[in-house]
């Protein structure tokens, strides 16, 4: 229920802009009817970016697709602009 919870916390996120560290796992969010995509689609209309759980900036919703594939997650970190 990730993206549940994301979105009725949007207005909190659009106030406070804390860091949001969260499982990216499209199987899961898949059978809430929800997905990757909506997650980004949700916090970067709030002024956020994410990052890989190394640092690293993620370029595109695609290159977490590309690694999750159907049976496995990865930590995102997302944090205001």
């Amino acid at each position: 229920y990730d993206c549940k919870v994301l979105e009725s916390s949007a207005a909190a996120f659009a106030e406070f802009k804390p860091t949001i560290l969260i499982e990216l796992c499209e199987y899961t969010l898949n059978a809430q009817g929800d997905s990757i995509r909506d997650i980004f689609k949700l916090l970067l209309s709030l002024g956020y970016c994410g990052y890989f759980d190394n640092g690293e900036p993620i370029p595109a919703v695609d290159d977490v697709l590309r690694i999750v594939g159907a049976h496995t997650s990865i930590n995102g970190v997302f944090r205001p602009v």
